[in-house]
């Protein structure tokens, strides 16, 4: 009997040792790293018998959008990366057209459309009360050609674009928003997507709002502005197809987000 109530009391000294105190720091470490960020993506991206995704739809939302804001998709693509943090959290998913609307109610100002940096980062840290253990790290690091809205910080401005910056940290996603201009060169707007994966050679494959359910490859090549001599970063089709329209994609701003505990600070 002594023997018994000793290993007994033993398993219960090992687990107030192993597990009290530490628990929150060691969910930290099992949080998927970022090569697992496609992998919660493709979850994601599954359709049901409906057709639906767990993903947000812009086109949903773009008849909200006032007229001459463009469309839906910042506003839609923050939420798809807010349900990927979610899962990386291993949160509950969240029901889009609920919480957009919502996120709509508290910052009015995303319905204007022609979302800038500053309200990207205004509605990411909005959903960060959807992690009751995790606060979001938000940072955005601009190319040379992107301009910053009349009123708003320049923010951090990079000419150089190391393919690592690409590759996402532990805990983290990333959102790639890239210029789209017509084939006679006037800028028509900014377009939102999540960077799903990265692969070498500057190939990566982005969720769409537009189409959450569809794997969408580009490919980022360097060139020189000819009018201006700076570098700048093309997104084209990876398979080399150009646009219908003969829209060109010229990348922007790359949106980085990251879970932190709130016990780490």
């Amino acid at each position: 009997m002594s023997f018994y109530l000793n290993f007994l009391f033993g398993i219960f000294l090992f687990s107030s040792v192993s597990f009290s105190g530490s628990c929150l720091k060691t969910v930290q470490k099992l949080i998927p790293q970022g090569r697992n960020v496609g992998e919660i993506y493709s979850e994601l991206q599954k359709q049901d018998e409906n057709g639906k995704t767990k993903l947000a739809l812009q086109s949903d939302f773009d008849d909200l959008i006032r007229e001459g804001g463009g469309g839906a998709c910042a506003s839609a693509t923050a939420f798809n990366l807010l349900q990927g943090l979610r899962v990386m959290a291993g949160l509950k998913t969240l029901q889009p057209k609920h919480n957009l609307s919502r996120a709509f109610r508290a910052l009015p100002e995303l319905l204007d459309g022609r979302v800038t940096n500053t309200q990207m980062t205004q509605l990411l840290k909005y959903f960060e009360k959807h992690f009751p253990k995790h606060q979001l790290k938000i940072s955005a690091l601009r190319t040379s050609q992107s301009q910053a809205a009349p009123g708003e910080a320049p923010g951090e401005v990079s000419e150089k674009w190391d393919e690592n910056l690409f590759v996402p940290k532990s805990n983290e996603i990333k959102m790639v928003i890239y210029q789209v201009h017509d084939a006679k060169g006037l800028l028509v707007g900014r377009h939102f997507v999540v960077l799903k994966n990265y692969e070498p050679g500057k190939i990566i494959t982005v969720i769409d709002p537009n189409y959450p359910h569809k794997e969408l490859k580009f490919q980022l090549t360097e060139e020189t502005d000819p009018a201006t001599g700076k570098p700048l970063t093309r997104v084209s089709r990876a398979d080399g197809v150009p646009h219908r329209l003969g829209w060109v994609f010229t990348l922007d701003t790359l949106f980085s987000a990251q879970l932190e505990s709130k016990s780490s600070r």
